[in-house]
Order: C-alpha cells, then structure tokens, then sequence
C-alpha cells in the first residue's frame, strides 16, 4: 500500500465527514489544492479546493481544519545513511511519519553529522506547522 500525500488525506477526512453527514462524496480528482493559510475559529487552517479546467465541478471548496503541530510528533528516527540534507532523508521520513511529505512541505538544511536534527513545516505544509527533532539510529 503506498503512503498518501497530504492532499489524499485530507480529501479522505473531509469525504468522510460528508459520508458522517449523509452527503454525497467529493472526487478530489477533479479538483487542485491551494497553499494553507491560518484560519481564526473553531480550525487552525483554512485551505480551497478549486475545479480543475477540464472538471465538470463549478466553485470552489472550503475546508478548515487543524493542521498539527510537528512538536507533538515525538521518538521519530531515521537512518541517515550517506544523506547530507534533510530533503536527501525525505523518503525515509516518509516512512515513519506514513504520509508523502514533498520537498516543498520541508525546510531544507544540511544534516548535523550526529543527534539528529530538527524537521520544520513550511508554510505550504497542508497537515504540520512548526517543527520537531528527529534522531539518527543505526
């Protein structure tokens, strides 16, 4: 099974929501995710959801939701291997973290040789904001 990116979880969560609700399903396919932006209410974010050309969709959609906090995801380690920057480690984060952060989602900087290192969202991020420490192991 492969890891789902960011824009899958997030139109699973929303499509969920509907279903909770008796409301037909969204086909995200049809539609292209703008960049985050920090939302004042009940949710931390809100992000648009916009027919793409060819979409017989019309109008775009609105979510808001709670991106997480990077500092809550804790006893993350990875292999460093030959990695010099955290964009070269991104697959194996990856695999720990179950979700397809892209390059874009991540700053980049050069790997400390040893202790690990700190993983900070980027504003475009759709699911963390902030960051965390991530431990080499062996």
């Amino acid at each position: 099974m492969s890891i789902p990116t960011p824009e899958e979880k997030l139109a699973a969560m929303f499509n969920k929501n509907r279903a909770d609700n008796s409301l037909p399903l969204i086909d995200f396919n049809e539609y292209v995710f703008q960049a985050p932006a920090p939302f004042v209410g009940v949710r931390n974010t809100r992000i648009y959801a916009l027919p793409t050309l060819s979409s017989l969709y019309v109008g775009r959609i609105s979510i808001t939701y709670d991106r997480i906090n990077f500092s809550t995801v804790t006893n993350v380690s990875v292999v460093k291997g030959s990695a010099t920057t955290i964009h070269q480690l991104l697959p194996a984060i990856n695999e720990e973290l179950g979700i397809a952060l892209a390059t874009s989602d991540v700053a980049d900087a050069t790997l400390p040789a040893s202790g690990g290192f700190t993983l900070t969202a980027t504003s475009v991020n759709k699911l963390f904001t902030g960051n965390t420490t991530i431990a080499y192991r062996t």
